[in-house]
């Protein structure tokens, strides 16, 4: 990664921690431990803890290395000792005497709560009922085992990642049924514009990885969770994989079926065994005493990364990263020393340095009186569009005779005149009416002009032209401005112009043939569309009945949701059949406008499109019906409150709050049955309060 960096000529990279921080929350893991004992101890099940270049330790830890010498203080848990546990502030350890782990199973059962787990794990049988069996299988299928019924994940994500058959064995204990332990690392997730379901995705985190974790060790791996030494296996677990959810209390993860919520309890001790399942009798369990800390003293260790970092780094320093004074006053001199003899090589240049800054300073002055000639150009345009401007609001008043005098023709008829004449025409009347004003504006004299100017080789004379032509509503130049739009059907500008010229002209005819043909409106946004359509002068019903089956499925959207924004009702009737269509998009804009226009034979539709896969879809036929008649879809819309996604719980709470007095919605909570649904309507009905209470204040 440094080496990435520095090729890519970043001033440089930050190292994100500096030392291991304990009291760190993962996603995955926070809903199971107690938040408040967080820095008590090292959860090596959660991703956050260990990002530093530095560890901590707060009491002796065994060394899973194969070699048992730290072992000496373990406490013995059989009168055998074959069995032997201990402790450090993350992990659990046990010493088994073993003969030949490699050819032979065994069971080692772990019992933590009193009244649930199984007595035996296939042929294997308990003394008591064990919630876990860590089997030792030689080094690649050594694993950590754990009854169904006390697995979380099953407890906190239900139906969400775990199906019907597996959600029922998580029902029962003591079936001697036990499977793998595992930690969610991804969520299911829905795309949002694709609505494709990804699924959880598990970790297998109860595989037990063989190898030498003593950090002096040349083979040293940092994940490795058991070790072989001369006739015993050593082996760690990491409290959390025991659902301890503070080990430092003796705080465990409670029975999952006798709590709505996950919740804690406290134990003093567990039960331990070790045998095989050829033994053909049962396997005993001896009790380990659970420790108890509350403060302690720690210790640091360095990491490898931090002997790595420390060796890099300097390779891509700009300056030592170790200061010492002698080579500093080195490098001072040495920097002097540079300088004049730079300064030495430049003396015979003195005079081309001269010229060179003489021509830079004259080039400046002349980039100055350039901006200032520019700056005033525009500035003296700006207060003749301005006087203009004023001229003509000063004589639209007057009488048409009048007006044919005064009127400044000539500038009229210039790109500037044309322009300012735009901006006038698009400004909203005050005072005077401008119909006299206008009725002169559209002369012989200004038609010629136009014309001349559609004439021209600069597209944004055409340009400008158009605009007035549609302004005026000089229909009979209509051919003109077609003529024009077919000579550039590569500008983008243009053709908007030309558009929204014949559309503020009502011209129906042309502009429906001009809408009509996908490559004159490909290049059109969805933006400039509306406009055109929105600008339209004539009957827009008709419009949009021409238009509604235009090849061009976009421009179909765009007329469907003016039909709905316009609330042109007499087209309902059309668009009912276009709900069949299978664009996704187009349905849904169908739906919405249905919606919007309150068109009822449309509902029976609606509800069918209520069950589509797709969550735009649903969302989208919950707002129609609630438009539609929200009393009739009650039904439908307090199911839409359990809708998987939440878009569509969002939106039907959102109807609900504003279409039914709140006392009838109080009423339906209890019945729903889904805290998330209850939850949902109860905030929206409270925001709809607000809402309400904001308006009567204003």
């Amino acid at each position: 990664m440094l080496d990435d960096i520095h090729r890519s000529g970043s001033m440089g990279g930050i190292v994100f921690a500096w030392m291991d921080e304990w009291f760190k929350k993962s996603w995955n893991t926070m809903d199971f431990d107690d938040p408040d004992a967080r820095p008590k101890w090292l959860n090596a099940q959660s991703s956050e803890v260990n990002f530093g270049l530095v560890s901590f330790r707060a009491f002796p830890s065994i060394r899973i290395d194969g070699r048992d010498d730290d072992w000496a203080e373990a406490k013995a848990l059989d009168k055998d000792r074959r069995l032997h546990a201990d402790w450090d502030e993350s992990l659990l350890y046990l010493h088994l005497d073993v003969d030949d782990f490699e050819h032979q199973r065994y069971f080692i059962p772990i019992d933590t709560i009193v009244g649930q787990g199984s007595a035996f794990s296939g042929d294997a049988a308990f003394e008591r009922a064990a919630d876990f069996v860590l089997v030792l299988d030689g080094k690649n299928e050594t694993q950590l085992l754990i009854d169904p019924y006390y697995e979380p994940n099953y407890k906190l994500l239900g139906s969400k990642m775990f199906n019907e058959e597996e959600l029922k064995s998580s029902r029962v204990t003591g079936t001697g049924v036990f499977i793998l332990v595992r930690q969610v690392v991804s969520n299911e997730l829905t795309m949002p514009l694709t609505g494709q379901e990804v699924p959880a995705q598990f970790w297998d985190t109860g595989k037990m990885m063989y190898g030498n974790a003593d950090p002096q060790d040349e083979n040293y791996d940092s994940r490795a969770d058991f070790c072989a030494g001369d006739g015993f296996v050593e082996i760690r677990i990491p409290w959390m994989l025991l659902n301890f959810a503070d080990p430092s209390s003796g705080k465990i993860l409670d029975s999952f079926q006798k709590q709505e919520e996950i919740t804690h309890t406290t134990i003093r001790e567990i039960y331990v065994g070790l045998g095989k399942a050829e033994d053909g009798q049962f396997i005993r369990m001896h009790p380990y005493e659970l420790p108890a800390w509350s403060g302690f003293e720690y210790s640091q260790r360095l990491k490898r990364s931090y002997d790595i970092l420390r060796d890099t780094l300097p390779r891509y320093a700009t300056y030592p990263v170790i200061p010492d004074e002698q080579r500093d006053s080195a490098l001072r001199m040495r920097d002097t020393r540079l300088n004049l003899i730079r300064f030495e090589q430049r003396l015979p240049h003195v005079d081309l340095l001269i010229y060179l800054l003489a021509f830079s300073l004259l080039l400046v002055l002349y980039l100055y009186l350039f901006l200032v000639v520019i700056n005033l150009r525009m500035s003296a345009a700006a207060i003749k569009r301005e006087r203009e401007t004023q001229h003509l609001r000063s004589i639209m008043s007057l009488p048409g005779k009048a007006i044919e005098r005064k009127l400044h023709t000539h500038y009229m008829c210039t790109p500037k005149g044309m322009e300012m004449l735009s901006l006038f025409l698009l400004e909203k009347p005050t005072g005077e009416n401008k119909t006299t004003l206008l009725k002169v504006l559209s002369g012989e004299r200004q038609i010629k002009c136009l014309r001349r100017h559609m004439r021209s080789k600069d597209v944004m004379v055409k340009i400008l032209a158009i605009r007035l032509v549609g302004l005026l509503r000089l229909n009979r130049l209509k051919d003109d401005v077609l003529s024009v739009m077919e000579n550039h059907l590569d500008n983008v500008e243009l053709q908007y112009s030309g558009f929204l010229a014949l559309s503020i002209m009502g011209i129906r005819g042309s502009l429906v043939k001009q809408l009509m043909r996908p490559e004159a409106t490909k290049m059109l946004a969805f933006r400039s569309l509306k406009e055109i359509l929105k600008a339209y002068t004539g009957n827009k019903a008709l419009l949009y009945k021409d238009l509604l089956y235009a090849e061009d499925v976009y421009l179909r959207r765009i007329v469907v949701k003016s039909i709905g924004d316009e609330r042109i009702h007499e087209l309902a009737g059309r668009l009912m059949p276009m709900l069949k269509t299978d664009d996704i998009n187009l349905r849904c804009d169908l739906i919405r406008t249905l919606g919007q226009l309150g068109y009822a034979p449309a509902g029976s539709a609606i509800v069918h499109a209520f069950g589509s896969q797709n969550w735009v879809e649903r969302s989208t036929a919950v707002t129609a019906l609630a438009s539609i008649d929200a009393p009739l879809y009650w039904s439908l819309l307090l199911q839409g409150l359990k809708d998987k996604e939440w878009w569509v719980r969002c939106n039907s709470s959102r109807e609900l709050s504003r279409r039914f007095p709140a006392q009838k919605l109080e009423e339906a909570i209890p019945l729903l049955n889904d805290r998330f649904a209850a939850e949902t309507l109860v905030y929206a009905m409270e925001e709809n309060t607000l809402m309400k209470q904001s308006e009567a204040d204003t």
